[in-house]
């Protein structure tokens, strides 16, 4: 892994910015998953709650893509299909 900050011959300080920001994503992402953890311990059902609603959201897109192939095979808007 390359240095975060070295320094050039006169004394400045370089600092390389790929490599801080790599170490503050990861210590982000850490955090984060530690987080959930905790959560996922403490309010198991918000967690469950979200998952259902990824769930959700997940079969509202597939039934609008069925509901626009349909409209598009069968040459109906699909705002009748909907209405109707």
């Amino acid at each position: 892994m390359k240095p975060m900050a070295t320094t050039d011959k006169a004394g400045n300080l370089q600092v390389n910015v790929s490599a801080v920001a790599s170490s503050v994503t990861l210590a982000v992402v850490l955090w984060l998953g530690a987080t959930v953890q905790e959560l996922d311990k403490k309010f198991p059902v918000l967690i469950y709650r979200v998952e259902v609603l990824e769930k959700q959201a997940e079969n509202r897109r597939e039934q609008s893509s069925a509901l626009e192939q349909f409209s598009l095979k069968n040459g109906v808007d699909r705002s009748e299909l909907i209405e109707g």
